[in-house]
């Protein structure tokens, strides 16, 4: 039987949650660099600040209790079993 552990798809998460953390610095980094300093661009900030922080807690509260020991069982058919045919 094919099985795999959870935590494989973990790794991926995190990077791509790494990667989303560097965008974000990156973006605030430019808005108060380059923006024109008004209340408008601080709104922007505080708002891409607030929906970053909104994803990051629910991500981390959905992912929190996962099991990632768990086998992830991979049930493909056998490429030499004769019974590949659906008719």
């Amino acid at each position: 039987m094919n099985t795999l552990n959870l935590s494989l798809l973990f790794w991926p998460y995190l990077l791509l949650i790494a990667i989303c953390c560097l965008f974000f610095f990156f973006n605030i980094f430019h808005i108060y660099r380059y923006a024109i300093s008004s209340p408008g661009s601080y709104l922007v900030a505080f708002a891409y600040f607030f929906s970053f922080a909104i994803m990051l807690i629910g991500t981390i509260l959905l992912t929190i209790n996962i099991d990632w020991q768990t086998p992830l069982n991979l049930n493909l058919p056998s490429l030499t079993s004769s019974k590949i045919s659906p008719f």
